[in-house]
């Protein structure tokens, strides 16, 4: 099961995005600053064609998801 199967399963439809950064011991900043350091996720975060995000973190794993 991927992202884009998951997001068409609840009725979300494109344009779409998701950040996901790992680390057993990063805390919500480091991911944030993670993101912040790579020009294409920082780009994500930043953009303007998105209106709807969604946070999470479960097992180590940050994650951000982005639609409009």
């Amino acid at each position: 099961d991927d992202v884009k199967a998951r997001l068409n399963s609840l009725g979300i439809g494109a344009p779409w995005a998701e950040l996901i950064v790992k680390g057993a011991s990063l805390k919500a900043d480091d991911a944030l600053n993670a993101w912040l350091s790579s020009a294409s996720q920082k780009e994500k975060l930043m953009s303007t064609l998105f209106s709807s995000v969604g946070v999470g973190y479960s097992n180590g794993y940050f994650t951000v998801c982005f639609n409009k």
